[in-house]
């Protein structure tokens, strides 16, 4: 594993992996499945042409290593990182002699996204997809990953949000609730928004995304 130390930057804090994640739930779902298994770090570096994550397990050291391409979409990211942490634990329980996108890959990973789906880490039309290609067959192929890599970068495309912070004052803008503000002024960090229907007053933070 010498050949990785120079150029890799080890991952493990939540507000590192929120920059591919895009969300704490998400960080937080991976930061908790890292520390599950002690002897596993994870390394995101820049993109490689022909994959798009790797597992590495190093004899010599007895310790497991996830790769990941920076570039990815965040819940590709996700996605990616659950099929190579499905390598590990299938590594990890069962040794080397098993195929590697065999029976019991899949069901580690098919697990594990069914995991994911339940904790909302995904989008509607990403759990959709995921459910359509591997969940409902239960079968596992490169061709239904491609599709599925499809819908997660168009999805996260279409998704994209801005921030309070990227607002002017006095513009207007409505939350998913249907509440319509208008900023007033900023506090620091956060913003006077008035409620335009009840002309009610609320201090809200920069970093409130606005689809």
């Amino acid at each position: 594993m010498r050949k990785f130390t120079s150029f890799l930057n080890t991952i493990m804090k939540n507000n590192i992996l929120i920059k591919y994640l895009e969300t704490t739930e998400r960080a937080s779902y991976v930061e908790t499945l890292l520390y599950k298994v002690p002897n596993l770090s994870l390394y995101i570096k820049n993109p490689r042409k022909t994959k798009y994550g790797t597992m590495v397990f190093s004899f010599s050291k007895k310790r497991y290593y996830i790769i990941i391409n920076n570039n990815l979409s965040p819940e590709f990211f996700l996605y990616v990182f659950l099929h190579e942490y499905a390598h590990v634990l299938a590594h990890l329980n069962y040794g080397k002699e098993i195929k590697p996108h065999g029976k019991i890959w899949q069901d580690y990973f098919f697990s594990l996204l069914k995991q994911a789906i339940e904790k909302n880490l995904f989008s509607i039309k990403s759990s959709n997809a995921i459910k359509n290609q591997f969940l409902i067959p239960n079968i596992y192929s490169k061709q239904r990953d491609i599709l599925i890599k499809n819908e997660m970068e168009n999805n996260d495309c279409s998704q994209k949000h801005i921030y309070l912070k990227n607002l002017s004052i006095g513009d207007v803008f409505t939350l998913n609730n249907q509440q319509t503000f208008r900023i007033l002024k900023k506090i620091r960090t956060r913003y006077l928004c008035e409620d335009v229907n009840n002309g009610t007053l609320y201090k809200i933070s920069g970093l409130l995304k606005i689809k």
